[in-house]
């Protein structure tokens, strides 16, 4: 029996918001203050976090100060990006719906908390734990990330199922053994979804208490 349920945020509980290809080039820029730019470029990554990491390690007695730069710009487009942003406007009616059923809920983004609470700042009268980026070394899909949400949940991740729009969510699912559901809210299609091996594909998350 499902007991938890962990949502990813972006695409999933409110619309997509952080430009991605821009996070990476505001980043790379940054970068070029530091070490060669062909380098730079040479270093971006699938993700925006992961590219920081990546461009850190070449950036020798520099690199704390490029990567504090580097979140700290990353941090202000996604805070500019959702300002007079919300939740989608059946995400607190699930919300709530799902724990009259008695489900322990969590967030899991790799989004900043400060712009998560910006878009959703009643958030912890709803779910039971969040966890952003904020003071992780790895985010998901790295397993770590969500080992600590269902730490949080006091749940094990074979009674709980992580819900997202994006085929890295369902596999940061499927790395630590839980069930997924693909939501078609975001910017993957089902037929990638289906492709990354989703348990379950919904057109949105008011279809999870009907799919439980």
């Amino acid at each position: 029996m499902i007991s938890a349920i962990i949502f990813d945020f972006d695409g999933t509980l409110a619309k997509l918001t952080l430009d991605k290809q821009q996070a990476k080039d505001n980043i790379i820029k940054i970068a070029q203050k530091y070490i060669d730019p062909n380098v730079a470029r040479q270093m971006e990554q699938v993700y925006v976090v992961e590219t920081v990491y990546a461009i850190e390690k070449h950036c020798g007695s520099s690199a704390e100060r490029f990567r504090q730069e580097a979140f700290q710009a990353l941090s202000e487009l996604e805070l500019a990006g959702s300002k007079g942003k919300g939740v989608f406007p059946y995400t607190r009616g699930v919300l709530t719906e799902l724990r009259h059923r008695g489900m322990k809920l969590g967030i899991l983004s790799r989004s900043c908390r400060a712009a998560l609470r910006l878009t959703f700042p009643d958030v912890d009268d709803y779910v039971d734990a969040v966890v952003t980026r904020d003071g992780e070394r790895y985010v998901k899909p790295h397993p770590a990330h969500m080992k600590h949400v269902l730490a949080l949940l006091d749940v094990c991740a074979s009674d709980a199922a992580y819900v997202g729009d994006e085929a890295s969510d369902i596999q940061t699912g499927k790395v630590t053994d839980m069930r997924t559901i693909g939501v078609l809210t975001g910017s993957e299609t089902r037929e990638n979804l289906d492709a990354a091996k989703a348990d379950y594909v919904i057109a949105d998350v008011r279809e999870i208490c009907a799919l439980l």
